[in-house]
């Protein structure tokens, strides 16, 4: 067993391709507000695309819940989070579905979906999206109860899951669950009766090169919850959730029609960052370099304000909008994927030898946004929470999406 404890310091980004490739941002270094405290929570993390942070066992203390070897599928389970230094305690909760099948998804979400208290979690049906990207994926939600787990039906959707959200889309009290598929190209929305304990699939669509990249949020401020996905906003209409009027937010995000697997890989992210009462929408490319992480503010007219944060990255496979300096200003967390970099410098016979993959912190100051460097090692899928509840936001990061190790950054403002 490893234990890894140092103290993170600011980085140099990488910036030695040519103009037209440029994968860099301009730095402002500002220390004081770079505070991580970095220990390792894991040395035996298998292809961990799916996880999300929640409280599972009630003790105060975020854990990671996840599905294990995304790739050709696995166990659902959690991680038991401390703060004490100490590898976190694997917690197995299935091995296989309810058919005797593998786990495995693109993405992970988890909460109080019964309304009694405690967190419940989704388990996603699925071979792997390197093993069978096309086959269905069936979903089932984990009832934490007294007597063990319970487990019901959610339903299926066309392919590999890629994005998943639980959200009260109604407003009745209860979470839906919405999901985007890998390349089926299409986004499913599933409710439940408040009596009744199985979800059904109420609505479902398709988009033109639908595949990765989705989050909720009222973004056009009429006090309802909408879904932005792909470059795509769907402006919920209320009612029995089967009306959706769906707007362009940009084309670029959703327009590669190259035969490549890395086409059309987004993040997304829905905050509310100017408090004007309307979800900001926040955009990077996951899989591809050349592309900006991008705000996107929607105007009364219906059209969209466009603010680049950052004019190149690659592979900025993770999107965190949260205030992680505590001045009551959001701020934005990005970076590269470390394996996923490498692979596109040899996909462009670029002769490098890379050795510094930033994670990015983007400071919001109110009338412009401050670039520094948290780490330089890499990032994917970074989580982002209150893991002691101490009140400023700690980080969970994988360097890479085949890497081994996780770790936890404990922000040292509280």
């Amino acid at each position: 067993m490893r234990f890894v404890y140092y103290v993170l310091t600011i980085g140099v980004i990488f910036s030695c391709t040519p103009e037209k490739e440029k994968i860099t941002a301009p730095i402002e270094e500002i220390p004081e507000k770079a505070s991580f405290i970095s220990s390792l929570a894991s040395d035996s993390a298998n292809l961990w695309w799916a996880r999300t942070l929640v409280d599972v066992d009630g003790d105060g203390i975020l854990d990671v819940a996840l599905h294990d070897n995304n790739g050709y599928g696995g166990w659902l389970g959690y991680l038991k989070g401390r703060i004490d230094g100490e590898l976190w305690e694997t917690v197995i909760v299935a091995m296989e579905s309810p058919n005797g099948k593998k786990f495995a998804a693109g993405d992970l979400d988890a909460g109080d979906i019964d309304g009694d208290g405690d967190n419940d979690l989704i388990g996603v049906e699925h071979p792997g999206e390197w093993e069978d990207a096309e086959a269905d994926a069936v979903l089932f939600w984990y009832e934490q109860s007294e007597n063990g787990w319970i487990t019901h039906n959610v339903g299926s959707i066309p392919s590999a899951l890629k994005d998943i959200s639980l959200s009260d889309l109604n407003g009745d009290g209860l979470p839906e669950i919405i999901t985007v598929t890998y390349n089926a190209e299409t986004l499913t929305i599933f409710n439940r009766d408040k009596d009744k304990l199985d979800f059904k699939k109420i609505w479902e669509t398709k988009l033109d090169n639908l595949h990765e990249g989705m989050d909720v949020g009222d973004v056009n401020g009429d006090g309802a919850v909408d879904i932005a996905a792909n470059g795509y906003l769907l402006v919920n209409q209320g009612g029995d959730l089967t009306s959706w009027e769906t707007q362009v937010i940009d084309s670029m995000w959703f327009n590669q029609e190259e035969d490549h697997w890395a086409r059309n890989a987004t993040k997304h992210v829905c905050k509310d960052v100017d408090g004007d009462g309307q979800a900001e929408v926040f955009i990077s490319h996951s899989e591809k370099t050349s592309y900006p992480v991008a705000r996107y503010d929607l105007n009364a007219d219906g059209s969209w304000n466009k603010q680049i944060l950052l004019d190149s990255i690659p592979a900025a496979h993770s999107l965190v909008v949260a205030d992680m300096d505590l001045d009551g200003s959001d701020d934005v967390l990005t970076g590269v994927n470390r394996s996923r970099a490498i692979n596109i410098m040899e996909e462009l016979a670029l002769e490098l030898d890379l050795k510094d993959f930033p994670v990015y912190l983007l400071r919001n100051t109110g009338d412009q946004w401050k670039t520094e460097i948290i780490n330089s090692q890499g990032v994917y899928n970074l989580l982002a929470g209150d893991l002691e509840g101490d009140g400023d936001i700690d980080l969970i990061r994988l360097s890479t999406h085949d890497g081994n190790d996780m770790h936890v950054l404990v922000n040292q403002l509280r």
